[in-house]
């Protein structure tokens, strides 16, 4: 094993219904801070600077509703491409949801722009969009730092735990993991049991996945076969258990990997990359999203630019 690295493969089973939950319940609670930012930004701009910065175009409440209501699911289609639903193996970071609902907003805003401008040639206070702007990333990322404060106190409480059966050959890391997921913790995790790897057999582990019922199995032995790895991970997987498992060098030059944070230890998820079929399609969507991320982080100062003109 790399000192300090944990490289993992991750074979995604069944996902804990705590996390599905609270997956889904963004979505709604996206709609209604949405809903809100559209909402304060009306009112800060018609109601309480209409007299010192006239609009082009003064919309009523009931206009304005009209103009606007069909782009919330337009929006939550753009957080939903982005990531911002996507179930997480190793826990949220706040700083890491902070640059995701920044340039999920901001690219829903250049989407708005262009939607209002661009094909509906629809005439309104260009002041308005830096206000939605504002008030929803404001509103989401304190609505996303809640949930995931809450998530933590419920993980912290034995919520929701995903408990983890590790697979282990000795190592000091491999030590320090198995205190850290022993305590109560933030990231999700509860290890319940500890089996070597060497002495582990495919028919033992599924008779240990019968009687201990564990959400997820952590391999951390790199000398072991590729052949029993391999019969462990079938075992794992028709089970619905998520399987993780240290590669070797092979592995991870032939894969993408993903730095994390797993109790304070850099992780290299690694995952298989498949094109064929809907994998190829949303590649492709992706990649389009990604080559506009330049234009996303610029998109506020073409709004004041707007403006200007």
């Amino acid at each position: 094993m790399t000192k300090g690295f944990l490289i993992v493969y991750t074979y995604q089973g069944i996902m804990r219904k705590n996390d599905l939950f609270f997956s889904l319940i963004l979505v709604p609670l996206d709609s209604i801070m949405i809903s809100g930012a559209f909402l304060l930004a009306y009112l800060v701009r018609f109601q309480f600077e209409a007299t010192a910065l006239p609009s082009v175009k003064d919309l009523g409440a009931s206009e304005f509703t009209a103009e606007f209501i069909y782009l919330i699911p337009i929006w939550i289609i753009i957080f939903a491409f982005l990531g911002l639903y996507k179930i997480n193996i190793v826990g949220k970071r706040i700083s890491t949801e902070a640059i995701k609902v920044f340039m999920a907003v901001s690219t829903s805003v250049l989407i708005t722009v262009i939607v209002l401008f661009g094909i509906r040639s629809t005439e309104f206070s260009r002041l308005l969009l830096i206000y939605m702007w504002f008030f929803a990333i404001t509103l989401v990322f304190l609505e996303r730092v809640i949930m995931i404060m809450l998530q933590r106190a419920l993980y912290k409480k034995g919520v929701g735990l995903k408990k983890v059966i590790l697979l282990k050959n000795g190592g000091k890391l491999e030590q320090r993991l198995e205190n850290d997921m022993s305590r109560p913790n933030t990231m999700g995790y509860k290890l319940i049991n500890v089996y070597s790897a060497l002495e582990i057999t495919p028919q033992k582990l599924a008779k240990v996945i019968a009687k201990e019922k564990p959400d997820l199995i952590l391999q951390t032995n790199t000398k072991q076969s590729e052949e029993k790895s391999i019969a462990i991970m079938r075992v794992c997987l028709d089970r619905g258990v998520e399987f993780t498992f240290v590669p070797n060098l092979l592995n991870i030059i032939q894969t993408k990997t993903e730095l994390a944070d797993f109790f304070s230890t850099p992780l290299f998820i690694v995952r298989g990359s498949p094109l064929e079929g809907w994998g190829r399609m949303v590649k492709r969507t992706m990649d389009i999203i990604g080559s506009l991320i330049a234009i996303i982080l610029a998109s506020p100062f073409f709004i004041i630019v707007a403006l200007a003109v």
